[in-house]
């Protein structure tokens, strides 16, 4: 056989963890700012430079350290003349309504030339009982206060901007509700973003946003040089119980995006949920976007943030593209004229069989279920140990190393069933119909979630593209099955 297939073997098995690499990696995410950076910038030094303050030890609700956390708060708000004040008030929590507490929001103001509208950004300060709470979300204090700094240094915005630090979020969302029910600032607020940080690294990931997302992603994408959002996130994250303040801010119809790191998540709610586990480069990320948007917002006419959801996803280099999602049907439509298409000139060049077809169909069709059958059992297994893990107060979450071996696990079940496929059907067979099943997905996807579409629309065409263009330059046509597949042949 020689050297040249084990050859083109490596070339592509490289070729697939380069693009994997590169999908996932987010090579140009910002360097950490020293504490030198120019004052009208977000410096992360600066902003650890507060989290080592902010999270030192646990802050639940009511304990005497939130207290003091809550007068370092205050007292830098202060400071920068945002006239703070500290909201008391009793509330029972709308997601469980046997818990409830008395809560003291600290809200702090900085004035725009119009003062009709605001932006508010928002951060809890409170943590559970088990974790200092770097991440969740001792960071997302340490952004706010650094990028109220920021602005303050800058140019007078627009609209004011409001910086909201609630209390007893882990217990129920309790601030955010005694905000939105008692202080007067909420009734002015045209949008609101929230910074809570489920991990403790990766980018600032915008994972959740408001129906009518159009405009609040577009200046999302237009504003930051480096955004990472899909809308595939967000239609995940609209259908799952997020425990977040945003979440009762969406209830009060208020529009807003989420944002968060979210790599890391095993160490949320634990004690490993400390500042020598947060990686600055992920906190200088979300200071960056939270700043952009705090003045870009802060310098846009706010009585219409609605308008028509936008399909969005990342693509290499921190670059975004989105476009209409009423453009995903024509999509879809055109990736599966390119899947067509690649049909034509392989049955053109005799390179496909129906009867090969019909069995590749068959055998792929195997190869996913057989696959969803391991990772159900795999998945089953993490859940039940995992669950045991009581005291952490989280949902099941996977970390970087889990989700791997998922992933491993689920290729390896794959290559064993279509190597036992390629010794009876041909690889032209085979390829054409894995494709055929992602083109019924994608079309499934586009009707029923259709911002979710790119995820399969675009790998269909491009994968159809390169078929066509393959079957184009395959110089044999008729070429020789494997010894097995001669009676397949039509």
């Amino acid at each position: 056989m020689g050297a040249r297939p084990y050859l083109l073997g490596g070339l592509l098995a490289g070729l697939v963890f380069l693009v994997v690499a590169m999908a996932v990696t987010p090579f140009d995410a910002p360097r950490p700012r020293p504490a030198s950076a120019p004052a009208d910038e977000f410096s992360s030094a600066r902003a650890m430079d507060l989290l080592r303050q902010v999270a030192a030890e646990p802050r639940p609700i009511g304990s005497a350290r939130a207290a003091q956390v809550r007068q370092l708060i205050f007292d830098r708000l202060s400071a920068l003349g945002l006239g703070p004040h500290i909201q008391t008030a009793e509330v029972v929590s709308a997601c469980d309504p046997r818990v409830a507490g008395v809560v003291h929001n600290v809200a702090g103001r900085l004035p725009g030339r119009d003062t009709s509208r605001a932006v508010l950004l928002m951060a809890h300060y409170d943590s559970v009982p088990t974790a200092p709470g770097a991440a969740d979300d001792g960071s997302g204090v340490a952004v706010l206060l650094e990028v109220a700094r920021a602005l303050r240094a800058g140019p007078q915005p627009r609209n004011d901007v409001i910086f909201l630090f609630t209390d007893g979020e882990e217990r129920g969302l309790l601030g955010a509700q005694a905000f939105l029910r008692d202080d007067a600032w909420a009734f002015g607020t045209a949008v609101a973003l929230d910074f809570d940080n489920a991990g403790s690294s990766s980018p600032a990931l915008m994972y959740e946003v408001s129906p009518g997302d159009g405009i609040l992603v577009q200046t999302l994408i237009d504003a930051t040089p480096r955004a990472y959002t899909s809308s595939l996130m967000y239609e995940v994250s609209r259908r799952q119980p997020i425990v977040s303040d945003f979440r009762a801010f969406l209830r009060r119809g208020v529009p807003g995006m989420s944002f968060g790191m979210l790599d890391g998540p095993g160490n949320d709610h634990t004690a490993y949920d400390s500042v020598a586990n947060l990686h600055e480069a992920g906190l200088q990320h979300e200071g960056e976007t939270a700043l952009a948007l705090a003045r870009r917002l802060g310098d846009t006419g706010l009585w219409q943030v609605h308008a028509p959801d936008l399909v969005a996803f990342d693509v290499i280099g921190g670059r975004a593209v989105y476009y209409p999602v009423t453009w995903a049907a024509p999509v879809c439509i055109g990736a599966a004229v390119l899947f067509a298409a690649a049909v034509a000139v392989a049955c053109r060049r005799r390179l496909l069989s129906l009867r090969g077809l019909a069995w590749s169909v068959l055998g792929t069709a195997v190869a996913l279920v057989v696959s969803l059958l391991f990772m159900a059992v795999a998945w089953t297994m993490y859940t039940t140990a995992y669950e045991q893990r009581v005291w952490t107060d989280t949902g099941v979450v996977l970390s970087d190393w889990y989700r791997v071996g998922l992933v491993l696990l689920a290729a390896a079940v794959v290559l064993t069933v279509y190597g036992l496929l390629l010794r009876r059907l041909r690889p032209w067979d085979l390829a054409f119909a894995g494709l055929g099943w992602w083109l019924a997905g994608a079309a499934a996807v586009t009707v029923t979630v259709p911002a979710a579409s790119y995820l399969l629309a675009w790998p269909l065409a491009f994968g159809s593209a390169g078929l066509g263009a393959a079957a184009l330059l395959e110089r044999r046509a008729g070429r020789a099955a494997p010894a097995g597949a001669q009676g397949s042949a039509a």
